[in-house]
């Protein structure tokens, strides 16, 4: 049996890159969650196989929506594969949308004593698929953080500084007069 090996670097981070083994008749998706784990993204998030020219210029696509029948259960590894240097783009959505160029930099028969797909190199942590924006970026539960926000608002008014406290020196920069 024939497997491949695959590079994968995101398109913005070059420094970012992974190399993934995987078996010829193994499925797309396999290989779809084989990167999301990885690079530790979610893999129920939305996402797409463009095989591409190799001017990265996208020839075909394969998604993971189950209605379509080139679906990513229902397509082999070895479908996307048209020539011994094979490229592809992977795009996954997250706060935005993650694209990473793919790859084939070798086709060698399997080592059956090897589980695959498997992650061969790592290089850099990824970004962050979902960026926090909201309370929950402080780690706390809703009920916690609007206990925190109502003691610091009671906190601010039993603080309240009167106007003739800010009273700006004559000789300092700030000063109207």
């Amino acid at each position: 049996m024939i497997a491949f090996r695959f590079r994968l670097k995101f398109e913005d981070y070059d420094e970012i890159m992974r190399v993934i083994e995987i078996l010829s008749n193994q499925s797309v998706k396999r290989f779809h969650e084989s990167i999301q784990k990885s690079i530790n993204f979610n893999a129920s998030t939305p996402s797409a196989f463009q095989v591409v020219d190799d001017s990265w210029r996208s020839k075909m696509e394969i998604n993971n929506n189950e209605g379509n029948k080139n679906n990513f259960e229902n397509t082999l590894v070895s479908d996307l594969i048209q020539s011994p240097h094979q490229r592809l783009r992977y795009i996954t959505k997250g706060d935005e949308e993650w694209m990473i160029k793919i790859e084939l930099i070798k086709i060698f028969k399997f080592d059956d004593t090897l589980a695959y797909p498997r992650l061969v190199k790592s290089e850099m942590d990824a970004p962050p698929q979902f960026v926090k924006k909201n309370k929950f970026e402080l780690g706390l539960k809703t009920n916690e953080f609007d206990t925190l926000a109502q003691e610091l608002i009671q906190k601010a008014k039993m603080e309240d500084i009167s106007s003739d406290e800010f009273i700006i020196p004559k000789d300092s920069p700030d000063s109207s007069e």
